[in-house]
């Protein structure tokens, strides 16, 4: 598993009944969460995109959020076009 986007870790291991949560700041009022994640990183690390985070530790949950506000990661990677157009004109 690699870093999504460049930023700082804001908190990294185990959260209620999760064995693993991290979770990185990208400035922007951007957020990633993942859950069932393990890394080695600690809070206040920085990272860059691509760089190696860690390993699930079972099935990935990825959230997006903006400004507290969840975001799908389709409307960021253009992976859906239809999610990524009408988040366009949302």
């Amino acid at each position: 598993m690699t870093v999504p986007a460049g930023g700082i870790v804001r908190f990294a291991g185990a959260f209620r009944d999760y064995d693993g949560v991290i979770i990185l700041d990208h400035g922007g009022g951007w957020t990633s969460v993942l859950v069932n994640a393990a890394t080695q990183l600690r809070a206040g690390d920085r990272v860059r995109r691509d760089q190696p985070l860690g390993r699930a530790l079972g099935p990935l949950l990825v959230e997006l959020l903006h400004n507290g506000t969840h975001r799908s990661p389709a409307l960021i990677a253009g992976s859906s076009r239809t999610l990524s157009n009408r988040g366009k004109d949302s």
